[in-house]
């Protein structure tokens, strides 16, 4: 018993030398702030209950691509006070997401989509129509991660949804991943007249 917990804590002090590692005590000595709690030091972290809770969120923090992670830990102390135990969850990311949409408007996003989409199909010398097909995958990608390229345009566009639908499994995953998928849909469902405006918007410009 005595060795494995040795092993834990060796696991634990090597665990925290990592980019995780170091991000998860930050974000936990992040939300002791806003708690209005004195941080401890990182040792004490390592041995802290909240230790493996903080580290879930660091991966699922990297995952997800949340753009301002400090904003999200602010969000849910100063709103809801919601637990680290739940910050993974979809309809926790979702009204992040609501949050962020008071800051950058659904149609401000909406309109930075298309005008980056014309850009690149004029680049690409193709059709707005099959800009997706020929901007590819990994491009798709980064700009989605990057936050270049909105879930409020992707989700209402039916030529995006039947490119996703032609793509190989994991392709597929990939950039629902990138989309946080789940919790974008729950997030647009909120809003659906305007999504419904978004999906004829697209329409009309061919995507």
């Amino acid at each position: 018993m005595f060795m494995k917990h040795n092993c834990k804590e060796k696991q634990r002090h090597e665990e925290l030398r990592s980019p995780i590692g170091q991000a998860a005590y930050q974000y936990y000595a992040e939300w002791m702030r806003l708690k209005k709690h004195s941080v401890p030091p990182i040792e004490t972290f390592a041995e802290s209950k909240f230790y493996s809770t903080f580290v879930k969120f660091a991966h699922h923090a990297t995952k997800v691509h949340i753009p301002n992670v400090k904003q999200f830990i602010r969000l849910m102390v100063e709103n809801d006070n919601v637990a680290p135990g739940l910050w993974c969850r979809d309809n926790v990311y979702s009204m992040y997401l609501k949050a962020y949409d008071a800051a950058v408007s659904p149609l401000d996003q909406f309109m930075a989509s298309l005008q980056l989409l014309e850009e690149l199909a004029t680049e690409l010398k193709v059709s707005l129509a099959d800009v997706y097909p020929a901007v590819g995958v990994n491009t798709l990608e980064d700009l989605i991660k990057k936050r270049k390229l909105s879930h409020w345009f992707l989700l209402a566009s039916a030529k995006f949804r039947s490119y996703l639908l032609k793509l190989g499994a994991e392709e597929r995953d990939r950039l629902s991943a990138a989309l946080n998928a789940d919790a974008a849909v729950a997030r647009v469902m909120q809003e659906q007249a305007l999504f419904t405006e978004f999906g004829r918007a697209t329409k009309e410009v061919g995507l």
